[in-house]
């Protein structure tokens, strides 16, 4: 059979000195408010609601500034940087940008081609 060295185990197995190769990190702890916690507890969470009133006000005062706002509208074809452009450098970029409109458009055909498709189908049965 086979014989096992016991001490030798014993001594080898986890030497107090040996590290195996593992640091340690010394690191602060997270910060946590042990405060909310104890009022959490005991229900006395010190939160408080948001006025109805004051939130509508509010609002609506934002919603009177966005109608009156100094923002420019971006127009793509107003592009300054075309200025500087060979009308190569146009064209492609005229390309470009009728592939994109085409591409962001690809999702109403899409949308209605599965609604011609349906309607196609409800006829079929109605045969």
């Amino acid at each position: 059979g086979v014989r096992w060295d016991e001490m030798n185990i014993l001594m080898t197995h986890h030497p107090a000195d040996k590290d195996y190769g593992h640091m340690k990190v010394d690191e602060p702890k997270t910060p946590y408010s042990y405060r909310l916690e104890d009022a959490e507890s005991e229900g006395e969470a010190d939160m408080k609601g948001v006025d109805a009133s004051a939130l509508n006000s509010e609002l609506h005062f934002a919603s009177d500034e966005s109608k009156h706002s100094n923002w420019v509208e971006y127009d793509s074809n107003d592009d300054p940087d075309e200025e500087h452009l060979t009308p190569e450098e146009r064209e492609r970029r005229h390309e470009f940008k009728k592939k994109r409109a085409q591409h962001y458009n690809e999702y109403y055909k899409v949308k209605l081609a599965r609604e011609l498709i349906a309607k196609d189908l409800e006829e079929e049965d109605d045969d």
